[in-house]
């Protein structure tokens, strides 16, 4: 053999032995990427489960301080109430019982590209201060969120309903695109029709206090009245929840 084409031949045979380690790498790299936890159970009652990426089967044994990675599902039985925490930016979903969601996420260096599915059910998401991008999607639309908070609410016939507390969110149907913004609700039915509508500073309180109920039980109001050292009177109102 010539030495110009044993060349050749070393070549060649370097390049087959470096393309599917090449390959292999790349494959890792995203398998890892998608494997690492997103989020993890901040805070739980009741009964919830959860169904792993891949999995076919329920899991029962669900505690706080469980983490969750791309895939993973979660429900709420007629008891159960559940608090999720993204662990790059802190956003939360506060799931009410009977709810369903499917969890996804892709990590950017320090931020998670989120996604969340509604399959049924209600829950309060909380973005404070965005780290990456998060879309709700429900049956009948997508939802692009920003800073904000809102309810999201699915039928069983797949109909939807946002209802934002504080921001802004921006809507796509099958058939519309709209902006939805604080202390308003808007409808989306299976036709992906959305209708918006105002709600009073107290129906968004209402919808906020009813999560709390369930996340800390009923609350009971107490007011403080003593004298300050000057002599003038003062109240403290002190919110007690009870279990």
């Amino acid at each position: 053999m010539r030495i110009h084409d044993m060349r050749l031949w070393i070549v060649g045979l370097t390049l087959i032995l470096l393309f599917p380690l090449t390959a292999r790498s790349e494959e890792d790299e995203k398998s890892s990427k998608k494997s690492q936890d997103i989020a993890l159970i901040f805070r739980i009652k009741g009964s919830v489960e959860i169904k792993r990426d891949g999995s076919e089967k329920w899991e029962k044994q669900v505690k706080r301080g469980v983490r969750l990675n791309s895939g993973d599902k979660l429900q709420t039985k007629k008891d159960g109430f559940v608090v999720i925490m993204f662990t790059d930016d802190k956003s939360q979903i506060k799931m009410k019982p009977d709810s369903e969601l499917h969890i996804q996420g892709d990590r950017e260096k320090s931020t998670i590209i989120k996604r969340i599915g509604v399959e049924i059910g209600e829950m309060l998401i909380s973005v404070d201060k965005p780290k990456g991008s998060l879309t709700v999607e429900t049956p009948s639309a997508v939802a692009a969120i920003k800073g904000t908070r809102f309810e999201t609410a699915v039928s069983q016939d797949g109909q939807t309903d946002f209802i934002v507390t504080e921001g802004e969110i921006e809507i796509d149907s099958d058939n519309e695109n709209k902006t939805a913004s604080q202390n308003h609700r808007a409808h989306i039915d299976s036709e992906g029709h959305i209708t918006l509508t105002a709600i009073s500073d107290g129906q968004a309180q209402q919808l906020e206090n009813s999560y709390s109920t369930i996340e800390n039980g009923d609350s009971k109001t107490i007011r403080m009245t003593f004298r300050g050292p000057n002599g003038e009177l003062k109240i403290v109102v002190i919110e007690a929840y009870q279990e």
